[in-house]
């Protein structure tokens, strides 16, 4: 599974544009979890079996 990088780059500008307080740490932290999460998540869905998809439809 690779490993995304991304939110590395948004956090000098979260510096700049959010300065200091909760509102940046939350963001810095939300943008954390979002990638490994959504990632984690997408690999999860394409790799159901197809058998318990259809014996969730019964």
């Amino acid at each position: 599974m690779p490993r995304f990088r991304g939110s590395l780059r948004a956090r000098p500008a979260s510096l700049i544009c959010l300065r200091r307080g909760f509102v940046r740490k939350l963001f810095l932290v939300a943008l954390g979890v979002f990638f490994p999460i959504y990632l984690n998540t997408l690999h999860g869905i394409k790799t159901v079996d197809p058998q318990l998809i259809e014996m969730g439809r019964i």
